[in-house]
């Protein structure tokens, strides 16, 4: 029988508790992918401090003994005393709850960040993490054991650069099944970012197997397009196209923007990244659901115009006009709503009718300025029509074969049945009927 429900039923967590309690509610789960979104969300502070103009570099090595290293040359963590806390600022950031400099978009105008989840991961979920901070002329340091504070804020130096080193080592009790980095996942996150953090580098290192790798990129996504379309052998049959828009925030705080490349290819899928604050959404979000919309409606707007559909004809479909196309679309916006602190997935609805608005508009002057660009990608939208009316006469030739089978036996062939074991049971096919019978 459950224990009764009453009043001494009710736990409070305090500190970081929640964090170690259900950690998979924070970081996606406890395996590989868990352990490496802690790597990426202490990655993502270094790219918010590039977002507001303090950092140009991050280095990140895994190292010989299980720990992993983030080091960024931004602001560096304030260390003074929190004015509520009075305790160190460095330390309300990794061991309290809910501590951000990120909400209000004063100091960060767009950032991946938002309340702060990830540096209190860090801390909770780690046998060690050292953070040390170069600010104001000095050297500051401090050390987390598992949510717990090890030693105090300590000056250890001086020193003119600016910036902060996290350097933490997941625990086994955490993460049971690894505790070990891999180079290439965090390769591949650094890639990604790389493009859509225009001219910020960075380096990876594992000292493990001597491997360094160095992502930069100064020409943004239209770069990204070009090597995502050669790494699928994707031939492009037209001019990739790059445009950017804007619109007001939500609440009409500030102003969202966008910047877009697409392209169509001769190969039958479609392929769209997008991004938000710099952070790939693997579930899209309403972002993407404006660019369909605005494709769909500018890419039947010029068919119209320039006569390529005629009145009989019906409008082109989303899925015909996403056929072969390829596109990246990178939003940086002040108040993402995010599904999840994973943050696969974007749902701001307002991004809906700015990125819509945006391709329509950007869309219609370029294909309307550019008649060979447009030809060439009305024709292939075209032919996935064409080929889709074809496949469908198939199907409903067959469908209407098998009908007329059927038919062709109606009266001479009946259901059998047979009170023998299943394997007991045959069926003679002999000229002129079929015929069955038990063994």
């Amino acid at each position: 029988m459950s224990k009764s429900y009453s009043a001494d039923a009710i736990e409070v967590m305090e500190g970081l508790e929640p964090l170690q309690l259900r950690p998979a509610m924070y970081i996606g789960n406890t395996d590989s992918i868990g352990l490496h979104h802690l790597a990426i969300e202490i990655i993502s502070n270094s790219i918010d401090e590039y977002a507001r103009g303090v950092c140009t570099e991050i280095n990140i090595v895994i190292t010989r003994d299980g720990f992993i290293s983030i080091e960024d040359n931004g602001g560096g963590i304030p260390v003074a005393p929190h004015k509520k806390y009075g305790i160190p600022t460095l330390q309300v950031l990794f061991t309290v709850m809910n501590s951000t400099g990120k909400l209000d978009n004063s100091t960060y105008g767009h950032s991946i960040g938002l309340h702060g989840i990830g540096c209190k991961a860090v801390c909770a979920l780690s046998d060690l993490a050292i953070v040390t901070v170069h600010r104001e002329g000095k050297v500051f340091k401090q050390s987390y054991s598992f949510g717990k504070v090890l030693t105090p804020v300590e000056e250890i130096g001086k020193s003119m650069d600016t910036g902060t080193i996290v350097k933490f080592k997941p625990s086994p009790k955490i993460f049971k099944a690894t505790q070990e980095f891999k180079f290439n996942q965090i390769c591949d996150f650094c890639l990604g970012a790389a493009y859509i953090t225009r001219g910020l580098k960075f380096t990876v290192t594992d000292e493990r197997t001597g491997e360094v790798a160095v992502f930069y990129s100064k020409g943004g996504i239209p770069e990204l397009l070009d090597k995502v379309a050669k790494e699928t052998e994707r031939n492009l049959i037209c001019k990739p196209f790059y445009f950017t828009g804007e619109g007001p925030s939500k609440e009409g705080e500030g102003t969202d923007k966008v910047e877009i490349v697409l392209a169509y290819h001769d190969k039958s899928q479609d392929n769209i990244r997008s991004y938000v604050n710099y952070l790939r959404m693997v579930n899209g979000g309403t972002h993407e659901q404006g660019f369909r919309t605005g494709l769909t409606r500018v890419i039947n707007k010029i068919a119209r115009d320039t006569g390529f559909l005629k009145d009989k004809d019906q409008n082109f479909e989303g899925s015909e006009v996403l056929e072969g196309l390829m596109a990246i679309v990178s939003v940086k916006m002040g108040k993402p709503e995010f599904e999840g602190q994973t943050k696969a997935k974007v749902n701001n609805p307002e991004l809906v009718g700015m990125v819509s608005s945006a391709t329509y508009s950007a869309l219609e002057l370029y294909l309307t300025d550019n008649p060979k660009e447009a030809n060439a990608i009305l024709s292939r939208i075209m032919k996935t029509r064409k080929q889709r009316e074809e496949i469908r006469k198939i199907k409903d030739a067959n469908s209407d074969s098998k009908k007329s089978m059927v038919d062709k036996f109606k009266g001479k062939l009946a259901d059998c049945s047979s009170h023998t074991k299943v394997e007991d049971r045959m069926l003679i096919i002999v000229e002129g009927g079929l015929h069955y019978c038990p063994r």
